[in-house]
């Protein structure tokens, strides 16, 4: 079978179900791995210490992508302190690949190294990141191809998420919002925080599977970041590629070409009495251009 010309590589645990990879996989010019293969425990944090270490003999830890690497047009690593190593790995294998170095979570929070190399190039989905470190901008992406499951819709408001930074705080003010509005909410949040006033709290996170499930039993998917930050995450695509409202307390959304005050609903600038109104009203379709733009498959071609 002739080789794909793009790879995917991603930190998911390569012991668990990745549905997101496998979706990935189907295109018929991508491939997505995880990067490194599993190894127990113990062997984690030897993994961490030959890295630091700089002794040769890293691609030990490598998963089967490492197989073929020859023959790549392009690889697309997600930034992590491993990347910038990793990636040059790579290049020590194959003088000719178009190798990046994507940052999907926003430097201040994530406070991995920004490592220029003519190695590599540095992207990040972050216009802010972009400006202040000097990286080539690449917004979110989506796989159209993930369909959530047609099911009952029995919630209004449907949001799961792992506590980060203050999120748990914004959102138990929001919940107070939607307890005086009588709306129907299923909210999950997997967090370390013992004292919980809400039902809310869970220390396991859901799998793939059981989170597309909930999502497909929403009206609106939620989505909540950071305050402070600027942070588009994926679920504005899942939802408005599923022909689902976006309820968001992320402002600079607006400036998204697929935005939409019929779909999108911003906490924080929109008038909270208009939620109910906004959740009644139908769907607005978007157009299969704007949505394009985020499609993997063209977010890979401007790499």
């Amino acid at each position: 079978m002739k080789s794909k010309d793009f790879l995917i590589l991603f930190f998911n645990n390569a012991n668990e179900e990745n549905l997101f990879l496998d979706l990935l996989n189907k295109y018929p010019q991508i491939e997505s791995d995880c990067t490194f293969k599993w190894v127990n425990r113990f062997f984690r944090i030897i993994r961490r210490i030959h890295f630091k270490s700089n002794l040769p003999g890293t691609g030990i830890w490598l998963n089967k992508w490492k197989k073929d690497i020859y023959q790549k047009k392009c690889i697309i690593c997600n930034a992590t302190y491993y990347s910038p190593k990793i990636l040059k790995w790579i290049r020590k294998k194959n003088s000719k690949v178009k190798l990046i170095n994507y940052y999907w979570d926003i430097i201040e929070i994530s406070k991995y190294p920004i490592k220029k190399s003519k190695d590599f190039s540095n992207w990040s989905f972050n216009k802010k990141d972009c400006i202040q470190y000097k990286m080539n901008y690449n917004p979110q992406f989506y796989l159209n191809t993930m369909y959530l499951s047609k099911v009952e819709v029995i919630y209004d408001i449907v949001y799961v998420g792992a506590e980060h930074v203050n999120r748990r705080k914004i959102l138990e003010k929001y919940i107070e919002l939607f307890k005086k509005m009588n709306l129907k909410y299923f909210l999950y949040l997997v967090t370390p925080c013992i004292k919980a006033d809400f039902d809310i709290y869970h220390k396991e996170k859901l799998d793939e599977k059981n989170f597309n499930y909930i999502m497909s039993q929403g009206k609106a998917i939620l989505e909540i970041i950071d305050a402070g930050f600027e942070w588009e995450t994926q679920r504005p695509l899942l939802a408005l590629s599923n022909n689902k409202k976006l309820i968001t307390n992320n402002i600079s959304i607006k400036r998204e070409k697929y935005y939409s005050p019929d779909n999108i609903f911003i906490l924080g600038s929109d008038n909270e009495k208009d939620l109910i109104g906004f959740l009644n009203k139908p769907f607005k379709t978007i157009s299969a251009d704007i949505m394009n733009y985020y499609n993997v498959e063209e977010w890979i071609q401007r790499f």
